[in-house]
Formats: structure tokens, sequence, C-alpha cells
């Protein structure tokens, strides 16, 4: 008989016949290279805001070997044909994620999204899906719920750092992307942060210790 975990495999060896099997030999140790995963399980897409979607998958079923994260491609169609392949980035390495956010995309359009498994052996078979993005919304985007995380100083600079996660509010207009402004309290300047397109936070860093900052989340509709 044989078992297998990952890479690492188990076997041992009994003789049998019509009626009775024999003792089983003592368990040998097998390690096989790993082989690249077969294709994810399953793949939704659900619009956020008029330029982004929601993407939630299941993890391929055939893994063969340890599963180390998922690359996503997507392309534009119009009618039957289809446009270049791109990458969304950042890559996905957290292998216990199910879902990601792509953002960037243009309002009221087909794209064909194709996300790959991937192990120490490279990228597996592709499962893909079409998903349409919503039309321009004609309203403002929903305003976020958001919370933030304190980071010790940084030992280089001595300065501080605060990471800031929002909850997009799914029930209104979610909007497609997000920045943060802060500013020193009492101060009149808000300071705008990199819209971040695919992340649902940011770590803003330079913060001068023992200042007490006003932050807030924007959401974005569209381009």
């Amino acid at each position: 008989c044989l078992a297998s975990h990952d890479s690492l495999n188990y076997a041992r060896v009994l003789a049998f016949n019509g009626a009775y099997n024999g003792p089983p030999s003592n368990i040998i140790t097998i390690r096989t290279p790993e082989g690249q995963p077969g294709p994810i399980d399953m793949l939704d897409c659900y619009p956020m805001g008029s330029s982004a979607l929601l993407l939630q998958w299941k993890e391929p079923q055939e893994v063969n070997g340890i599963l180390t994260g998922y690359r996503i491609y997507y392309s534009k169609v119009v009618g039957t044909n289809i446009g270049p392949e791109l990458e969304r980035e950042p890559r996905i390495t957290n292998n216990r994620t199910d879902k990601a956010k792509l953002a960037g995309l243009e309002p009221h359009s087909k794209y064909r999204v194709t996300i790959k498994a991937t192990t120490a052996a490279g990228e597996g078979l592709g499962y893909y899906t079409e998903c349409d993005t919503n039309p321009q919304a004609q309203s403002a985007p929903s305003m976020p719920n958001f919370r933030y995380t304190h980071f010790r100083i940084d030992d280089e600079n001595l300065m501080s750092r605060i990471k800031v996660t929002w909850q997009p509010f799914v029930d209104g207009n979610p909007g497609s992307h997000f920045y943060v402004q802060y500013r020193k309290q009492k101060e009149p300047l808000w300071i705008k942060t990199e819209d971040q397109l695919n992340e649902n936070s940011i770590v803003v860093k330079g913060l001068d210790p023992g200042h007490i900052y006003e932050f807030r989340v924007v959401a974005v509709d569209g381009a």
C-alpha cells in the first residue's frame, strides 16, 4: 500500500492470497520531486465599483507538492477578440489565500481572468472565467471602515510607521481602489499616499514619533 503527503511518500509491502493478507513489511520512506499543481477547483468573480473585480477560488485538488501561491492573469475581451495577457501584481505568495482584488480595469468591460497555482516546480494548469466590470457609477463610493496598527519605531531612521487596513462597504458602492490621507493634528494640509489598486492596506512611513496624527481612507470609483 502507498500513502502520500506533499512529496513525501510511505510504502510497505505485504503478500496476500484469495483468503488472507500476510504480515506487512517495515514502512519505507520515498521522497519524490514536486510537480506542477493541477488547476484550481473553482473561480468566481464579483464587480467592485466600476474598474475592479473581487476574485474568489478554491485550491487545486491535486497540489503535487507544497503550494507556494498563485498567479493571476487577465485579458480584455471585445467580441470574439482576446487582448494581450497581463499579470496582476503583486504575485500571491501566501498559499492560504483564496481571494484577491483585481483593479485598474476599464468600466463596463469584459475580462478573461486566469488563475494558476504554483509549487516549487512552477505554475500549474490555468483555470479561467470571464467577468464583467460595472458601468461608471453616478454616485460617490461609500465610506469604508478602517483600522490601524502601530508598528515599532524604525531603527534605521527613528521614524514611526502605521499600517492602515480598510474594509470596503460592499452593501453600497464600495469603490474600485483606495488611498489614505494623513496629517498631524491641527495642521491644515492632508498628505496623500499612493493609490492602492490591488491591496486593502498600506504602511504609512516616516511619521514623527511623539505626535498625534489624523487618518482617513478615501474610496475611488473608476480610473
